[in-house]
């Protein structure tokens, strides 16, 4: 019976440690191109593509940028019909993560495995 239930604890605690994987999506914030007038942003499927296969596989997910809050999309990565785009946008977990970003400076690499940095061209500005 002692076997059994060392055997039940471990299953149940490698399970808790599986679901708290958490990784990291950081965006950018600017939403113009350098000094000029012309609007830039994330380039959308470099996040929601990640971010449906990492959610789907089980991780957890966080969105952060550089400000925090709303990350601005380059309107040119919506112009293609994108069905994994649509679902993101179109589900209110993701599309608030979107919305209302963690700042980097309120977030700690020691709480998650992974890092993506998305792309687009507001990502250099910030480097």
């Amino acid at each position: 019976m002692k076997k059994l239930v060392w055997i039940f604890l471990f299953f149940t605690w490698s399970s808790l440690a599986v679901a708290a994987d958490k990784i990291l999506i950081v965006s950018t914030s600017y939403s113009k191109l350098g000094n000029t007038v012309e609007k830039t942003g994330l380039w959308l499927s470099e996040a929601s593509h990640p971010y449906i296969i990492l959610t789907d596989a089980g991780y957890e997910v966080d969105i952060a940028s550089v400000k925090g809050g709303r990350i601005p999309i380059d309107p040119n990565s919506t112009k293609e019909h994108d069905d994994i785009n649509q679902s993101f946008l179109n589900t209110p977990e993701s599309a608030n993560k979107l919305s209302n970003s963690l700042a980097l400076k309120d977030v700690s690499g020691n709480d998650y495995i992974g890092v993506i940095f998305s792309g687009g061209h507001g990502l250099p500005s910030f480097y």
